[in-house]
């Protein structure tokens, strides 16, 4: 009998052992598979959100780097010269063209991401000709800046030129009201230079007109009066070759302000973007933590209720054996014993 319990006993300890590890194995294999859940996430949803949300920021930021060098170039040539101005806000490392060329390859990335995420990629694409525009259009500009030149330069250099010629002609020779209408005109052409208005280009063609019949009339030498009218009409067509260059700077520098438009409002639409599937990712990593760690917590819970009813179960059928051997053998003592063959103990 005793043996017989003893056997029972170990069966029944073995079997409550064997569960509790079943149950650590269970919560081993949830968080585990928790864990491998959050790690798949953070692979696909957060890193190409982040990936994502890097390249529409660095898209934007070469575009701005790209406008304040355009910028830049416009309001410092004349100090720092067309060639230096050049040389540094358009074709330098850090020019225009260089953040052009960034914007380009983020907006690549941009498509291939998206593709990644199961969109089709096509806005970034489209984006692409649009800043092919831009800068075609832009250094057209500046190709229009050149032609125009500053000082002694391009087509102002070549009409002041003429005019400089004129005025050392007419110094010294006692003809004040040639000079007055000279200053009048260089007055009027400074005008223009600084506001833009065509009241002063209508005023420098009627006093170059008047300049030329004063110049007939005057008692100068009949061949250095052709020579004068001469270079009146060559500083006019100067000065009208600048007026249509700065018309045709104009038309293109609002022809790539709209284009800049056009791709400044979808870009902050890709960042906007951008950053909700930051947030997203985010929402589903903590959303894929508590679900894990509910498991987790029903598993333990349940496992902890579980082992409690075992080893309540278990106790319980070891201690009642072993109180009826405990009473057996207290009655074999008061009681004297005799030994039955068929149950194998002795009894009272």
């Amino acid at each position: 009998m005793i043996n017989a319990l003893t056997k029972t006993i170990g069966r029944k300890l073995t079997t409550g052992f064997l569960i509790l590890l079943a149950l650590l194995s269970l919560i081993a294999i949830v968080s585990t598979v928790g864990i491998l859940v959050i790690r798949d996430t953070v692979q696909n949803d957060l890193d190409l959100a982040f990936r994502l949300d890097a390249a529409s920021k660095d898209a934007s930021i070469d575009l701005l780097e790209s406008r304040r060098n355009e910028k830049d170039y416009q309001l410092r040539y004349r100090d720092a010269g067309l060639v230096e101005a050049r040389k540094q806000y358009i074709d330098g490392e850090t020019g225009t063209l260089a953040h052009i060329q960034n914007l380009r390859e983020n907006l690549q990335v941009i498509s291939d991401l998206e593709k990644q995420q199961g969109h089709d990629g096509a806005e970034p694409q489209n984006l692409l000709a649009a800043i092919d525009t831009y800068q075609n259009t832009f250094l057209g500009v500046v190709s229009l800046y050149e032609q125009r030149g500053v000082t002694d330069e391009g087509v102002i250099g070549a009409f002041r030129v003429s005019i400089h010629n004129l005025e050392d002609r007419l110094s010294n020779k006692g003809f004040l009201n040639l000079e007055v209408l000279l200053l009048q005109i260089r007055r009027n052409e400074k005008d223009y230079q600084l506001r833009g208005e065509t009241q002063y280009i209508d005023n420098v063609k009627t006093l170059s007109g008047q300049l030329k019949s004063a110049i007939s009339s005057s008692e100068i030498d009949a061949g250095e009066k052709r020579e004068m009218q001469g270079l009146v009409d060559e500083y006019l067509t100067g000065f009208e070759s600048l007026v249509t260059i700065d018309s045709q700077i104009a038309q293109q520098i609002e022809t790539y302000r709209a284009v800049v438009r056009d791709v400044e409002t979808p870009l902050v639409a890709i960042n906007t973007t951008a950053q909700e599937g930051v947030a997203q990712a985010k929402s589903a990593i903590f959303a894929s933590i508590n679900s894990i760690l509910f498991m987790v917590g029903i598993t333990v819970v349940a496992s902890v209720l579980l082992g409690l009813a075992l080893s309540v179960l278990i106790t319980n059928s070891i201690v009642r054996p072993l109180n009826a051997v405990t009473q057996t053998a207290q009655q074999v003592t008061i009681f004297p014993a005799q030994w039955d063959p068929k149950l194998g103990i002795h009894v009272t």
